[in-house]
């Protein structure tokens, strides 16, 4: 008797990322909620989300490990105990500061102790959802916090940053890790060949 053949090995699908718009899109349907203080609650972790922090440091963010600039370094916050016990230092966008300025002025006393979000985990990936939906994100139950992570390394990528810069900001332990979000590249490729009908020679 023969041998069973053995099925095509199916590729495992790439991680899901949102495109700048999307990405946009999400940001302003954040900042637009009804209530001023939940808008900018939303924004400030979206934008920190896209900044590269994973869930557990948007989470434990305190203000005393930001640094909205205004003296001699450039705006940054500090990521301390990351995966791994590391502490890595994080610049910020003028979008990003321009919105963590705000929400620390809307809680009131720069609030030097304790995390910065009253949310659980749970709560956070489901407020992502809720918004990612009211944004019009076509597969808004794929947007969860991580995948702000994701985008954070495709769009820094599609900018030509280095790889050795990016391990550093997402805080991985080897360049393999990084190297990974290479696949994500290849994707797009093979979409765009397929959307133009497949190659021409």
């Amino acid at each position: 008797m023969s041998a069973p053949v053995k099925g095509k090995k199916r590729r495992k699908p790439a991680p899901f990322y949102l495109s700048l718009l999307e990405a946009k899109s999400l940001m302003d349907e954040a900042a637009s909620h009804k209530d001023p203080s939940i808008g900018l609650r939303n924004s400030a972790m979206i934008h920190l989300g896209l900044s590269s922090l994973r869930v557990s440091e948007i989470l434990n963010m305190a203000a005393e490990e930001i640094d909205l600039g205004g003296g001699d370094e450039k705006p940054h916050l500090w990521v301390r105990g990351g995966k791994g016990g590391k502490d890595r230092k994080i610049p910020l966008s003028a979008a990003c500061v321009d919105t963590l300025r705000k929400y620390l002025s809307r809680l009131g006393s720069m609030q030097t102790f304790g995390p910065l979000f009253d949310m659980s985990v749970r709560n956070f990936q489901l407020n992502i959802k809720s918004i990612a939906e009211r944004a019009g994100i076509r597969k808004f139950a794929d947007v969860t916090p991580h995948v702000l992570r994701h985008t954070f390394t495709v769009a820094c990528y599609k900018k030509n940053m280095r790889l050795r810069t990016l391990q550093r900001l997402l805080g991985h332990s080897s360049l393999a890790i990084t190297e990974k979000y290479l696949l994500l590249m290849v994707q797009d490729h093979e979409d765009e060949i397929d959307r133009v009908g497949g190659l021409p020679f």
